[in-house]
């Protein structure tokens, strides 16, 4: 099964939860109808002028929601929810997929891997290319939501949705920037040992995982950072858990940085792509690319 199979199949899971969802909200809103006709029918009746000027307002009301609701503006904000919740910081929230490097982008399809890693030098787009794909992946989960709120939702569920400028979207993927935490978790290990225990179980167990710049950690086989992504690689491997990352160490430098063993798990986890040698796209301004 390649990505993109892995993908549609995450999808269509997640198509289904929904339907099953928007069922049960549709089965609440006919018993809520049914509650308030029967309140209705012991009162006085109102003017069916009245009635059927209140019924516009509400539909007014319900489509102004939807027009709100699907502006270019909120689609942008539920984006960059799910890209939040992912875990990717602002930056790298402008990635699109069509901008990656053709090089890379080519590289990756040839493959057809479910899991891989992207391996080359420094700025060349590697993290761009992977914050890309979940930008892509984020995009098509909005639009199904927005499908489905339309068709379903209540007015009150709309405005929940433009007030908190979320859909409510459960993500499966998880972005671990491994310099940035790694190091942060390492500080916290004598004074917090439970927060460290807790961030390694949420690496091992994330259904889809992300490990941007591996080996930017300066890390060394003793040490405890080293120990921390061995047992995230393990655990992944035996679980057979969909895993992507990025470095800008080749081979040697791998195995230098967390030993033979790492490496090579890590290999059966996600074999490695190595990138052919491009300029630095971050000292290019036209082209500017986060790594």
């Amino acid at each position: 099964m390649n990505v993109k199979e892995k993908i549609a199949e995450c999808e269509a899971k997640y198509q289904a939860a929904q339907e099953k969802v928007a069922a049960q909200q549709a089965e609440e809103e006919a018993r809520r109808a049914a509650r308030w006709d029967a309140i209705l029918a012991r009162c006085t009746p109102m003017d069916p002028a009245e009635v059927e000027a209140e019924r516009k307002r509400q539909l007014a009301r319900v489509e102004e929601l939807k027009t709100t609701l699907t502006s270019p503006e909120m689609k942008q904000a539920f984006v960059n929810d799910v890209l939040a919740k992912i875990g990717l910081a602002p930056a790298e929230w402008r990635a699109e997929y069509s901008k990656i490097p053709k090089v890379i982008q080519k590289s990756i399809e040839q493959e057809h891997l479910v899991s891989f890693g992207l391996v080359g030098g420094y700025g060349i787009g590697k993290s761009y290319a992977l914050a890309g794909m979940l930008k892509r992946f984020a995009l098509r989960q909005v639009k199904s939501q927005l499908e489905n709120a339309i068709q379903q939702w209540s007015e009150s569920e709309i405005e929940t949705a433009i007030q908190k400028k979320s859909l409510g979207i459960r993500v499966r993927f998880r972005w671990c920037n491994w310099p940035n935490e790694s190091v942060k978790m390492r500080s916290q290990i004598s004074s917090s040992s439970d927060a460290v225990e807790a961030w390694i179980e949420n690496l091992q167990n994330a259904p889809n995982l992300i490990l941007d710049d591996i080996g930017a950690d300066h890390a060394t086989q003793q040490d405890w950072i080293g120990d921390a992504l061995a047992r995230v690689v393990d655990e992944r491997l035996r679980d057979e858990r969909t895993t992507y990352w990025t470095s800008n160490l080749d081979r040697p430098g791998l195995i230098e940085r967390y030993g033979p063993r790492t490496f090579s798990r890590l290999m059966e986890l996600a074999p490695m792509i190595i990138l052919p040698a491009m300029p630095d796209l971050r000292l290019t301004k036209s082209n500017h690319r986060p790594a």
